[in-house]
């Protein structure tokens, strides 16, 4: 079996969770199991790849180049990992049209990453502002904006009516659709109206292969690894959080180091100068694991996600993860026993837990 595997940006490791997961299940695939993966994305800088393994696709090519990939290299499954929706639009009526006409074994999933409906989560309209005065794309953000405004003055009913066709969109030619929860595939038969038989839930893969174990490298770090966007990430918490750990004499030695990048970044920085924190770094997008392996606490502050890398990444670890309830979050109870503290390093990381939890 040889599987072509689609995405948004390029498989590298660092660019976010949905490429980590597609590098991981390629490469365990071919060592593994033998079976030949060929990555194809659609945004972003061209890989220095020249085994042909990582193709860079144009969405306006995109019919004569998928048919290509297919014939040359035997593919079987198309495994689409898209999140963009122009994507989805432009891509999944062409491979169902090679499907019906040229490969009729052709089999193709999606696995949707997010959490379905997230459209309905209201964001703070203040920071929406912000993001327009920080130089964001003014479009883009007015639109958001708009879109926020409305939240709060039509019913539910009517945005479910609006976004259901950016969910048909997504079973379009699809043979299976694979959320990342039971409680994800619950609200996307809701969003969809389609039968069960139809979609499937299953977790992500582990990031790492660690054999080595110990956790002699702990220190006093806090960590998050995450996109810079406020509307799912919620970081201003984590910085309303950390406010209240520097303002705590007894926690002078800890640090916390947030991973990442996004268009919320100048407004971060802005925010860490006004609040006058001293021990918070923005590192950008970096490998993630040294930091993993070094910090004994990882915050996760999302409010929606489909599941959640930075928390299997903490467990690999052995980092004490400290997440924040949200309705539309569901996956979190299911990686995280509430209350229950796996914690080698005594009182101070449960004191900053319980910090945590007075914010929730």
């Amino acid at each position: 079996m040889n599987i072509l595997f689609l995405t948004d940006k390029a498989p590298v490791p660092t660019s976010g969770g949905v490429e980590r997961v597609v590098c991981t299940l390629s490469s365990r695939l071919y060592f593994e199991k033998n079976i030949k993966c060929i990555c194809g994305y659609f945004h972003g800088e061209e890989q220095e790849k020249n085994d042909g393994t990582c193709i860079r696709l144009d969405c306006s090519n995109i019919k004569i180049d998928l048919s290509k990939i297919i014939k040359e290299n035997d593919i079987e499954v198309i495994h689409s990992n898209v999140m963009s929706k122009d994507v989805i639009k432009k891509v999944f009526p062409i491979i169902r049209e090679l499907k019906e006409r040229e490969y009729p074994s052709l089999r193709h999933v999606f696995s949707y990453h997010s959490c379905p409906g997230y459209e309905l989560v209201r964001m703070d309209l203040g920071f929406s502002l912000k993001r327009f005065f920080a130089g964001a794309n003014k479009i883009q953000t007015l639109k958001f904006f708009l879109s926020q405004l409305f939240l709060r003055v039509l019913p539910h009913k009517v945005f479910t009516f609006l976004f259901r066709p950016k969910y048909r969109s997504m079973i379009v030619g699809v043979d299976k659709l694979v959320c990342l929860t039971r409680s994800n595939m619950d609200r996307f038969v809701m969003c969809l109206g389609i039968e069960y038989d139809k979609i499937t839930y299953i977790g992500n893969p582990l990031s790492f292969d660690l054999e080595d174990r110990e956790v002699n490298l702990k220190s006093n770090k806090v960590l998050m690894v995450c996109r810079l966007d406020e509307y799912s990430k919620r970081i201003t918490e984590a910085l309303d959080i950390w406010q209240m750990v520097e303002e705590d004499s007894r926690f002078d030695s800890w640090v916390f180091d947030i991973i990442g990048e996004g268009e919320d970044k100048k407004i971060y920085e802005d925010i860490i100068r006004k609040k006058a924190l001293k021990r918070v770094s923005l590192k950008g997008r970096q490998p993630s694991l040294p930091y993993y392996k070094e910090s004994s606490i990882v915050m996760v502050t999302s409010r929606f996600e489909g599941w959640s890398m930075a928390v299997l990444e903490a467990q690999e670890t052995h980092d004490v993860v400290v997440g924040l309830r949200s309705d539309d979050f569901p996956a979190l109870s299911d990686l995280i026993i509430d209350g229950e503290i796996r914690c080698l390093l005594g009182v101070e990381i449960m004191f900053i837990t319980q910090i945590a939890y007075m914010l929730i």
